[in-house]
């Protein structure tokens, strides 16, 4: 997929996106995108680094508005 169009079909059918490619934020400019992003930022992507993330990132999505990206650092 070419830069962008990931997010373009992805605001297409969903309201959030949630990810740990913390270079979205710098390679996109996620205004122009009907869709909030949720990045998650943990010691590795397996399970159990990421787990303790997700209350935080239910709640995240509650509070995100379209265009806006939200931080979720596990420590």
């Amino acid at each position: 997929m070419r830069n962008g169009e990931l997010l373009e079909q992805a605001a297409a059918t969903f309201d959030a996106l949630v990810t740990m490619d913390k270079g979205i934020e710098h390679q996109q400019n996620l205004r122009k995108y009907e869709i909030s992003v949720i990045l998650i930022s943990a010691r590795s992507n397996r399970l159990e680094d990421v787990q303790p993330a997700m209350l935080r990132v239910n709640e995240a999505l509650r509070e995100v508005q379209s265009g806006q990206i939200i931080h979720v650092t596990v420590k």
